[in-house]
């Protein structure tokens, strides 16, 4: 939601793949100030990046007053306070290690798949 104080999530209005935006445009648009760690595209007008830090955000934020296209808020995502930044990729975990998780490769037994 969007919310008052300044956080590492921003909400964009006007920036949506209904207008033709893409993750990876609002990606390399971004990266012009601070590289987003997660980028969510909304299907209509609306979408979500997310930071490392509020000053990342904060800095996004302030290099686009000045353009009239995108509308910047920053997003309250609830239970976010103390998480760890959502990477963009699974591919970029690998080096994760989650206490209790266990990643089981071959979940499907070769006689399921026959």
């Amino acid at each position: 939601r969007k919310g008052k104080r300044a956080t590492r999530h921003v909400y964009i209005a006007n920036c949506g793949r209904g207008l033709g935006d893409t993750r990876e445009s609002i990606s390399r648009r971004c990266a012009e100030v601070a590289v987003p760690v997660a980028v969510y595209v909304g299907a209509g007008s609306v979408s979500h990046v997310s930071f490392a830090t509020v000053e990342e955000a904060q800095a996004l934020v302030d290099a686009c007053k000045a353009t009239l296209d995108w509308v910047l808020k920053f997003a309250e995502i609830e239970g976010s306070e103390g998480c760890a930044p959502v990477p963009d990729s699974v591919a970029s975990t690998s080096s994760v290690v989650v206490d209790g998780l266990r990643v089981v490769y071959d979940f499907v037994t070769e006689e399921e798949a026959a």
